[in-house]
């Protein structure tokens, strides 16, 4: 299915934000919520995290089919927007970025990220993966995350 997974340039950035767009909207459709803030980002926020971020992308021959982000400070790694192609969901795509960022970043001891808390199977994968909820926080008046945290021994 991944033919490759690699960092992300930044002539990908239109084609990863499309792709947010259409991942994210499935959430959206979840919480009945079209406001949360992945659908609304621009190619100027996008272009912005990519100076602060790294981005890595999954692909299926040329076509980018995942991505996910990820910010380092110090010991800890704080993972975000790990986005699947819609298509493409629930085939191990998502697992594989996640294990690659693990294996990318050996020296990090604390991988954080949050997700949406109806968000079942995002919790079920990062929980299969060994994250555990950490604490809930409101993103707006209609939607919670969960923060979820693995330890690196």
């Amino acid at each position: 299915m991944i033919t490759e997974i690699r960092k992300a340039r930044a002539n990908d950035l239109p084609v990863i934000l499309t792709l947010q767009k259409r991942a994210f909207h499935q959430e959206a459709l979840l919480y009945n919520d079209f406001t949360i803030s992945p659908l609304h980002q621009s190619i100027e926020d996008i272009i912005k995290e990519f100076s602060e971020k790294e981005i890595y992308v999954a692909c299926r021959d040329n076509d980018i089919i995942g991505s996910v982000r990820i910010l380092i400070d110090e010991n800890k790694a704080f993972v975000g927007k790990l986005i699947v192609d819609p298509e493409f969901q629930n085939k191990g795509i998502g697992r594989k970025l996640m294990l690659f960022l693990e294996n990318q970043f050996h020296d990090i001891k604390l991988f954080e990220l949050f997700t949406g808390e109806l968000s079942a199977n995002n919790i079920h994968l990062y929980e299969s993966l060994g994250y555990k909820i950490i604490e809930t926080i409101a993103e707006n008046d209609t939607v919670n995350l969960v923060v979820m945290q693995k330890t690196i021994s």
